[in-house]
This record gives structure tokens, C-alpha cells and sequence, in this order.
């Protein structure tokens, strides 16, 4: 060995090498670790307010909303409206779920409870000149599957708040005769618990829909409480001035008199001149636009409401009855509905009709957004789920979300054009 020259042997030689790259590795795994919390915190999402949507008509338009889906990805279980009693949509036909509908949701079948789904829904309606939902509410008993509908109705009620719609409930007293049919309880003191609920819960927010600053209540019926006693002990004590809607002629048939301060329509009088004219004679009044009624219960396994059904005519159905509402002076539009798939009535976004009934409304309202603009929500939708564990990106959609709701659309487009 000459002096001063080291000599490693073959393996001291092999360790050396081992270690130096053990050592640079994890030095750039370190760096590459730094990088990617750098960018994760340099991301920094800016919130702004929902900002309101300025439109020609005047008069509130509300979509009619159904809470009542469930799915095994958020829910456990698919819930029976998308199965009715013969559907699975484990099963695919030429790549779509088999579900209890002659059409198909664009995004396929959701959950109520998803807030992924709540955000696009509420986007959508909100860029299609819609100003809120009335919620299909089934009260707040224990009953049946009753709290997952609660729990999904409080869900859009709390994302209608960050979007910036207004909400108002549609109460469902045939749920009372659901449980009085198992022979539980009284139906005066059952209602009067659901009244309680939605006058400590509801008519106190900010966002609940109101006519000269009283709350309204719809009720889909009656059905169960069929006299003007019934309801006047029901309302005996709900201390909140409100105004009270029961459906089309039900005050009529029912000798409801004291308690009623307006009607609206639904299917059946959506085109009846009948309707308007018996409306008048009320305080206020709510018309309706529909775009098709085609139900989905025979097929599914279930009984038929024995309503014929409605073609769209190309969409005119829904222009024709719109224009019968305004042109009957009504105090708000209800639209049947956003998302009754089971009998045909949706105009939420479909495979079928695509954003054709929303395209409509955008016109008649005579708001500026049209189908692009519609499309961000579809796309804030996808890119959540395909990038569902990301928290960078999940950052960057979040700011999707502020740009949106505060009508700052070609923002959004620009993050979601990047990703």
C-alpha cells in the first residue's frame, strides 16, 4: 500500500454507497415532503358572500325539493326511491344503475345527504335564476325512515344559507296517518310536535321564506287533518305569526276556513284555469311550472297516483304554465319539481333532457347565466369525487365554490379549466 492511500475493502466500499444514497433520498423525499406542505399552505381560499342574482321577473320562483335518497356510499343502503320494490342499482344496463325512473340524473344517482351533490344542486338552481327549495318535510318523529329525511332536509337547509337561496317547508301530514296506522299515538299532538319543531328550527332563520315578513307554510294536503278544528288545535300553540297553504281546493273540500291564508297548485291544476279562479278569492296565492309528469310507480312495483301523464312538448308545457302563473298574478312559483325522479317531474340536469327545463327558466326569469355557466356546477361536482382524498385540490375547488356563489363565474371556470 502506498502511504497515504486509504483502501476500503469490496463491502466497507458497498455500505459507503448504500448510505450515500439512503442518505440523498431521504434528504429529496424530505425536500420533495417540504414542497408539497409548502404548496398545500400557499393555497389560501379566499370566502366571499353569495351574492344575489339579478333577473327581469320579480316574482319568487322555488323549486320543490325531495330529501329522500339514499345511497350505500353515504346513507349505508340504496333508499327505496331509488329502488321502489324491484330496482337494483348495483345492477347496470349499457353502463347506468338500474333505477326506479324513466330517466337518469346527468351526475347518476345521489345521496341527499352528500354535500358534494348539495353544492351542485344548490349552484345549479341558484345560476338558473331559481331562489330557493320547498322542502317535502316529513317531520321529526322516530318513525320509518323519518330522521334520515330530517337529517337530509337540515343539510340543504344549512347549504342554502352558504349558497344564498331561501327555504320554506312543505309539511306532510299523511306521515301522522303513517303512524297512527301502527297504532302509536295521537294525531293532534303528533302534528302539533312537528309544527313545534319547524317554528323553533325554521321560521327563526334568516333565509326562510317569507311574504310581508311572515313565514309561510305549505302542506301537502290535508290528508290527515281534514278539518279546520284539527288544524286550529295543531296551530293552538305556535306563537310566530305565519301564513298557511294547503294544496289546491282542500279548503273547499274541507271546510278549512279560519286557518287558510293562501292556496297553490300542483299537477293537476298546473294548467287549470279553475285553479286561478278559485284562487282569487284568497289573500295569496301560489302557482306552479311543470315541465312533464310521467310516474315511475306501476314499473317500480308500486301504486300509481292515477295521474295520466303530462308530455313537455318540447318544453312548452313548462313555458305555458310559468306564463299562467304570472299571468295570474301570483305571490311565488312553485316548480314541480327539482327531483321527484319516481314520477317523472325532475328538471334537475337528466341524461334524457340535459339542462333543457333549467335553460327555459333561465329565459323566462331573464337572468344572464345561461347553460355554460350551468355546466360549472356540474364540473365542481366531478371534480370533487375524482379528487375526493386531494387536499390541495379540495382547497382550490373550495375557492370554485366561494367564486360561484358569489357569481363570479369565469374565476371559477379558470380553476376548474386548470386542475
Amino acid at each position: 500500500m502506498k502511504s497515504g492511500q486509504l483502501h476500503l475493502p469490496k463491502y466497507s466500499l458497498f455500505i459507503y454507497l448504500f448510505s450515500f444514497l439512503a442518505v440523498a433520498i431521504f434528504n429529496y423525499s424530505c425536500e420533495d415532503k417540504s414542497l408539497v406542505e409548502s404548496e398545500n399552505t400557499e393555497f389560501n381560499v379566499v370566502e366571499f358572500e353569495p351574492v344575489f342574482v339579478k333577473k327581469i321577473l320579480k316574482t319568487p320562483i322555488y323549486a320543490h325539493y325531495m330529501p329522500w335518497f339514499q345511497t350505500p356510499y353515504v346513507t349505508g343502503y340504496w333508499g327505496p326511491h331509488w329502488t321502489m320494490a324491484n330496482k337494483n342499482p348495483d345492477e347496470k344496463i349499457n353502463e347506468r344503475r338500474s333505477i326506479a325512473s324513466h330517466y337518469y340524473p346527468l351526475i347518476g344517482p345521489y345521496d341527499s345527504n352528500d354535500s358534494d351533490y348539495l353544492e351542485y344542486a344548490l349552484i345549479c338552481m341558484k345560476l338558473s335564476g331559481i331562489d330557493g327549495v320547498l322542502i317535502d318535510f316529513y317531520g321529526q318523529s322516530k318513525f320509518n325512515d323519518y330522521p334520515q329525511l330530517l337529517t337530509a332536509s337540515n343539510a340543504v337547509i344549512e347549504m342554502c344559507e352558504k349558497v344564498g337561496l331561501e327555504f320554506a317547508i312543505v309539511y306532510e301530514d299523511r306521515t301522522i296517518k303513517n303512524i297512527l296506522d301502527q297504532g302509536d299515538g295521537n294525531k293532534i299532538a303528533l302534528a302539533k310536535e312537528d309544527l313545534l319543531y319547524i317554528e323553533k328550527n325554521y321560521f327563526t332563520k334568516n333565509h326562510y321564506i317569507k311574504i310581508k315578513n311572515k313565514p309561510i307554510l305549505l302542506n301537502f294536503g290535508p290528508i290527515t287533518l281534514t278539518s279546520n278544528k284539527d288544524w286550529e288545535n295543531v296551530f293552538s300553540e305556535i306563537i310566530t305569526d305565519f301564513y298557511f297553504f294547503p294544496l289546491a281546493y282542500h279548503p273547499q273540500y274541507y271546510d278549512l276556513n279560519t286557518i287558510v291564508d293562501g292556496v297553490y297548485s300542483w299537477v293537476g291544476e298546473a294548467q287549470s284555469d279553475d285553479f286561478y279562479n278559485y284562487g282569487k278569492q284568497f289573500d295569496y296565492l301560489g302557482g306552479s311550472g311543470i315541465f312533464e309528469f310521467r310516474e315511475f310507480y306501476e314499473e317500480g312495483g308500486w301504486d300509481n297516483t292515477g295521474q295520466s301523464d303530462i308530455l313537455p312538448r318540447e318544453g312548452n308545457l313548462l313555458r305555458e304554465t310559468l306564463q299562467k302563473s304570472i299571468t295570474s298574478s301570483v305571490d311565488f312559483i312553485q316548480l314541480i319539481t327539482w327531483n321527484d325522479w319516481g314520477e317523472g317531474t325532475a328538471i334537475e340536469p337528466s341524461v334524457e333532457y340535459q339542462f333543457e327545463p333549467l335553460s327555459i327558466i333561465q329565459e323566462f326569469v331573464g337572468t344572464s347565466f345561461k347553460k355554460d355557466d350551468l355546466d360549472l356546477s356540474i364540473s365542481l361536482y366531478l371534480k370533487r369525487k375524482e379528487y375526493k382524498n386531494n387536499s390541495l385540490i379540495n382547497k382550490k375547488l373550495d375557492q370554485v365554490f366561494y367564486y360561484l356563489v358569489s357569481l363570479q363565474t369565469s374565476k371559477a371556470k379558470e380553476i376548474l379549466d386548470d386542475l
